[in-house]
């Protein structure tokens, strides 16, 4: 009996700091502003302004596309077997075109919000940083 609570009280105290680990994991969009905010040239105050301007920024990048990569999603399989009928590639044409432009809106909309804060060259380089591949930004290169 004594040996059933030990373990339970174990496999208790396992779940409860795996939760935690997990729960504290930052999301893709903090790792990607984290990143930008470690690689611009920014004061401290600088970087307590202009980061809930990149979180509101990269939500909206990402809604921007969603329904694009929806659907690139739903055809995965037919892309990667070179099956992709002339339907679906219309209706792949047309969401990258609509997403295309709601990106391209996004990022006007964003970028005087960026230039009133870091000023123009950082906000370029913000959005050049931000665009980066999630490979590059976790140091994932290749092994020389």
């Amino acid at each position: 009996m004594k040996n059933l609570f030990v373990a339970t009280a174990m496999l208790f105290a396992v779940s409860l700091s795996t939760a935690t680990c997990v729960a504290q994991q930052p999301s893709k969009r903090e790792i990607r502003c984290n990143y930008a905010l470690k690689n611009l040239s920014l004061t401290k105050d600088q970087q307590t302004k202009v980061k809930p301007v990149i979180m509101a920024y990269l939500k909206a990048m990402h809604d921007a596309t969603d329904t694009y990569d929806d659907l690139k999603d739903k055809y995965k399989a037919e892309i990667k077997a070179g099956r992709l009928s002339d339907a679906a590639a219309n209706q792949l044409f047309a969401a990258k075109w609509v997403a295309d432009a709601a990106e391209l809106k996004v990022k006007k909309t964003y970028a005087p919000k960026f230039k009133a804060i870091i000023g123009a060259k950082n906000t370029w380089y913000c959005m050049d940083l931000l665009n980066d591949k999630m490979s590059k930004i976790l140091g994932e290169g290749k092994e020389k």
